[in-house]
């Protein structure tokens, strides 16, 4: 058995995130993937994701070449959204 105190800085990052990982190209601030504190590019949610997980990225341009390879979701928050260029 192990002390909660041990294993919680190790899932941390995924009880915060739960199951949605938010993106806001327009924030620059600390990133987490969290609704407060969201990546700025949709490769950093991909790297952060695991599969059956929600990418919610906010509406924009996000000028970004890169392949989805687990099974998840990806939503448009607040309008349209353009990945690639």
């Amino acid at each position: 058995y192990g002390k909660f105190s041990v294993t919680y800085p190790l899932i941390q990052r995924f009880l915060e995130i739960g199951g949605t990982i938010y993106v806001d190209r327009a924030y620059s601030g600390t990133e987490k993937g969290t609704a407060s504190q969201p990546f700025n590019t949709v490769t950093e949610a991909n790297d952060a994701a695991w599969n059956g997980i929600q990418i919610r990225v906010r509406t924009g341009l996000y000028p970004e070449t890169l392949t989805f390879s687990k099974s998840l979701t990806i939503v448009a928050d607040g309008g349209s959204v353009t990945i690639g260029q």
